[in-house]
């Protein structure tokens, strides 16, 4: 509950332009839905691992370069 009450400090900064990035959340602590979800084979690098965002006053991340079929970034 620390780590969430300190997400939504950085959340709620009265900051003009906020970027906040966290893995995917579990529901149950209640932390507000992102903004946008990225993947890193959005961008050209061959993996996947969901990383979500929550913007404020900021663009939308545009993807730059997808590849077709990322590999899982669990390790064996």
């Amino acid at each position: 509950m620390k780590a969430k009450e300190f997400f939504m400090l950085l959340l709620n900064a009265p900051i003009e332009r906020i970027a906040v990035e966290n893995p995917v959340q579990s529901t149950i602590y209640g932390i507000p839905k992102y903004t946008q979800s990225i993947q890193p084979y959005h961008f050209g690098h061959p993996f996947q691992k969901k990383t979500c965002l929550w913007l404020k006053n900021l663009p939308l991340l545009t993807p730059t370069e997808i590849i077709e079929k990322p590999q899982s970034t669990k390790v064996a």
